[in-house]
């Protein structure tokens, strides 16, 4: 099964950097109602471009396009079960 998300909004700030994956914020407001995602993006041979493009697209109007998984983690400062969803990015488009 398939889980396609299609978001668009701004680039607000990159959360997680290093060698092999970026974590950035994508937030969309509208009409009084925020919408935020966090988007995980591989450095990795499609996804390479994608990588280096973010930080320079930082405060513009962009669609992430990817797929949705569940992410559960225990977090080590408060040991309780963190249950949320990870968008991996298969593309982004700058508007």
């Amino acid at each position: 099964m398939l889980n396609e998300v299609k978001f668009e909004g701004h680039i607000e700030e990159v959360r997680l950097k290093n060698e092999k994956v970026l974590k950035f914020t994508v937030v969309n407001q509208q009409r009084g109602k925020l919408r935020k995602i966090t988007a995980t993006v591989f450095n990795g041979m499609t996804t390479g471009s994608i990588y280096n493009s973010v930080e320079e697209l930082i405060g513009r109007l962009v669609v992430v396009e990817g797929e949705l998984f569940e992410s559960n983690y225990l977090d080590k400062r408060t040991n309780q079960w963190v249950n949320t969803y990870c968008v991996q990015v298969s593309g982004l488009v700058a508007r």
